[in-house]
């Protein structure tokens, strides 16, 4: 009996070893891309990569750019199955981090967010209206449920300028 709890103890410290980082699903995709056949098996592995990053590796803006190049490959019915293996998780992660960060931290945030947004004028043209309502539709459910009173708060600028972005866009 002793043996089995050495090795799930084992496991346990090994899995804590294994963390996926910005730099480690961009290593990932670097080893690994998009193939021409059997893309469901890679979409799913790249989905798991994805969602086992913690909100503050999500926002890593070198590892958006590789994530969009790939997006921008895949058929429209790849990228509705990529959008629904990874918006759940992914906002539930980003409230997480913008719940856990200090108002001033989270205020910069925001910010730059919000540049980001100018700087862009809109969703990436790639995303389809149905594509960019269930990312909203996704985006305000993880908002209303997971954001804590500050956090709703010191977001409520940028989920305005978003919506405005969105009427531009109609």
């Amino acid at each position: 009996m002793t043996g089995v709890w050495a090795g799930v103890w084992g496991l346990r410290i090994f899995a804590r070893t294994q963390v996926t980082t910005s730099a480690s699903v961009q290593a990932w995709l670097a080893d690994h891309p998009l193939p021409e056949k059997d893309r469901g098996a890679y979409l799913d592995a790249l989905a798991g990569q994805v969602n086992r990053l913690r909100g503050s590796e999500r926002m890593n803006a070198p590892l958006e750019l590789s994530l969009r190049a790939v997006f921008a490959q895949l058929a429209d019915a790849e990228q509705q199955a990529y959008l629904d293996a990874t918006l759940p998780r992914g906002f539930d992660e980003l409230m997480l981090a913008l719940n856990a960060m200090d108002p001033d931290e989270r205020r910069r945030m925001v910010d730059e967010a919000s540049r980001r947004i100018d700087d862009q004028g809109g969703p990436p043209p790639e995303l389809s209206d149905a594509q960019v309502q269930q990312i909203v539709d996704q985006g305000m459910k993880s908002y209303l449920s997971s954001a804590n009173a500050q956090t709703k708060l010191d977001l409520q600028p940028l989920v305005e300028q978003m919506q405005a972005n969105l009427q531009r866009r109609r």
